[in-house]
């Protein structure tokens, strides 16, 4: 089975007031989690989100999953989304097939 992914946003970082807009976000923190049916794993981070004059400004009430996910997709590009589900693949591995094993004590 192909291992499959979700993204989410755990917050966002705004200023009160940024060029004349009211809670103007600048941070997005991210999670991807992925699952192989069996294991679940997920990695973190954050994005900066730059603000741009000319793009149409959205209400921060007005928000979207999806708009945000955008910011997200954008600022991380193909190559950071795909490093991101590489942790993910990287740690399901290190589950199912374990080169290290924590034993319990002898004494106990």
């Amino acid at each position: 089975m192909a291992n499959t992914y979700q993204w989410a946003m755990n917050s966002m970082d705004s200023y009160p007031t940024y060029a004349g807009q009211t809670d103007c976000v600048f941070n997005v923190a991210w999670v991807c989690s992925a699952t192989d049916g069996v294991n679940n794993t997920a990695t973190y981070g954050v994005v900066a989100i730059p603000y741009v004059a000319e793009d149409q400004y959205v209400p921060y009430a007005d928000l979207t999953f999806d708009h945000v996910m955008t910011w997200v997709n954008d600022e991380l590009g193909a190559d950071g989304i795909a490093a991101a589900q590489a942790t993910c693949d990287e740690q399901l591995a290190a589950i199912a097939n374990p080169t290290q094993q924590s034993l319990p004590l002898p004494w106990n």
